[in-house]
């Protein structure tokens, strides 16, 4: 099998100016810039007790890591203090 290499054009949807200024030299992370739930979920299920002292690649920011993790208990305290026997969502007595 032969390999051909044809002369091509690329094309930029950028500026020079935006080129030179504005980009990245490289990408953020993934960590870094998406919801960090499931990953708490899934170190949780993988037995990992401390989070935030956890050695990431690239760790995501604290203030993110902490946000998850409250989003999570908040979730759980909400599943476990507001329903009845039967799982049905109760509405809380204002005695």
């Amino acid at each position: 099998m032969f390999a051909v290499l044809l002369a091509s054009a690329c094309y930029r949807l950028y500026t020079q100016r935006q080129y030179k200024e504005e980009l990245l030299t490289t990408t953020v992370p993934e960590i870094q810039r998406t919801n960090l739930s499931n990953v708490v979920l899934l170190l949780k299920s993988l037995g990992v007790q401390d989070l935030l002292q956890f050695h990431f690649m690239d760790p995501p920011p604290e203030v993110r890591l902490r946000s998850s993790l409250m989003a999570i208990c908040c979730v759980y305290y909400s599943l476990t203090h507001y329903r009845d026997g039967a799982g049905n969502i109760v509405e809380e007595n204002s005695s």
